[in-house]
């Protein structure tokens, strides 16, 4: 592991002041099941092939190469909205571009079925999904354990799921960030010691990668920081507009606050690069005080001969949990909910569970 492998620090848990209940999450894949939901349906005619497939424990990339070595067809011709859990039931739409819908309809193999093909007019790209569907079992909870569930999920639904990065953005050991916090502080002689290349001989794909290592490990401190006001906006916060992601500071936190209570708005953390919305007072305090932990400033991507790759943005603190459901099913807890896209589900066994009793 380099020497400046990340802390890969701990969000605390949002309903730390009640105890985690006992059980396991994720035995089988069948106790985690996404259903992936676009921003728009296929249009019915096209060149491209939507293909509602479901996977079982196999990550995205890998049901697109099954199904291209069928098809006989290089895996850039195809395309999807997001990756989704490989230890997981998953449906999900994949496109690819001229092929016939009755050549994929009801095909199965090793462990990828094509549910549905329609034609739409476009490719699938990242992006387009508007959220992830969700079905969550906690196996063998102890019969006393449940009302405290109940009691975090009501929590959760009032103020908010935690918007934290999961840790597999960071890589194994912590090499991913620290080849991503040597290319953005410039130290390239560093950055070939950890990866064995220059920077510009590795492919734009793995280098975002680890510039997005060390923006997911500086927005998961901050938040870590905001724990008794990640469900509120403050003067000088930046302010997320849940409806389209639109960024803007908060100037009167008292009158913006009716808004915040109805997950109309959030308060944001710093996604770090070329062109980031700057707060002022307090919020920036906590965002200029975790910069420094890592000798960065707000200006360091600027330096950055490849400073074109990291733009920047804002991330929501929090996130709305909709259409939440829960029941006791014998000794599991069952939990059916949805979350916009580029949240990560597992952070609600992370509430329950703790830390330590799950998979993140």
């Amino acid at each position: 592991m380099s020497e400046w492998a990340p802390v890969n620090i701990t969000v605390p848990r949002a309903c730390a002041a009640i105890a985690p209940i006992g059980g396991a999450f994720a035995r089988s894949p069948e106790d985690f099941v996404v259903e992936e939901v676009l921003s728009y349906e296929p249009g019915g005619e096209g060149q491209h092939l939507y293909c509602w497939i479901e996977k079982r424990g196999i990550p995205t990339r890998e049901a697109i190469r099954r199904l291209a070595r069928f098809l006989n067809l290089p895996t850039h011709d195809f395309g999807y909205a997001g990756l989704k859990d490989a230890n997981a039931v998953t449906r999900q739409w994949i496109s690819v571009e001229g092929v016939a819908p009755e050549l994929l309809q009801g095909w199965t193999v090793n462990g990828v079925r094509v549910l549905r093909a329609e034609r739409h007019r476009h490719k699938l790209r990242i992006g387009h999904v508007r959220a992830n569907h969700f079905v969550m079992v906690i196996r063998d909870v102890p019969e006393a354990d449940f009302p405290r569930a109940g009691a975090m999920l009501d929590w959760i639904q009032q103020k908010g799921l935690l918007n934290a990065y999961g840790s597999q953005r960071f890589g194994r050991g912590g090499d991913t960030f620290a080849a991503g916090l040597a290319l953005i502080r410039g130290d390239l002689a560093n950055f070939k010691k950890i990866i064995g290349s220059e920077a510009r001989e590795i492919d734009r794909p793995l280098r975002s990668l680890m510039i997005s290592a060390v923006q997911s490990e500086i927005f998961n401190r901050v938040l870590a920081a905001r724990m008794d006001s990640y469900f509120m906006v403050q003067d000088g916060d930046v302010a997320i507009l849940h409806k389209n992601g639109a960024a803007f500071i908060i100037n009167d936190a008292a009158a913006e606050a009716p808004r915040c209570a109805a997950f109309e708005i959030s308060p944001a953390g710093p996604i770090l690069g070329t062109r980031l919305l700057e707060g002022f007072g307090a919020p920036r305090e906590i965002e200029e005080r975790v910069f420094a932990e890592f000798e960065l400033r707000r200006d360091s991507f600027l330096q950055l001969p490849l400073r074109h790759e990291a733009h920047g943005s804002r991330r929501a603190l929090r996130v709305p949990v909709a259409d939440l459901i829960y029941h006791k099913n014998g000794s599991d807890l069952e939990i059916s909910f949805s979350l916009p896209s580029g949240s990560y589900a597992t952070r609600i066994a992370t509430e329950l569970l703790g830390e330590t009793s799950t998979r993140n």
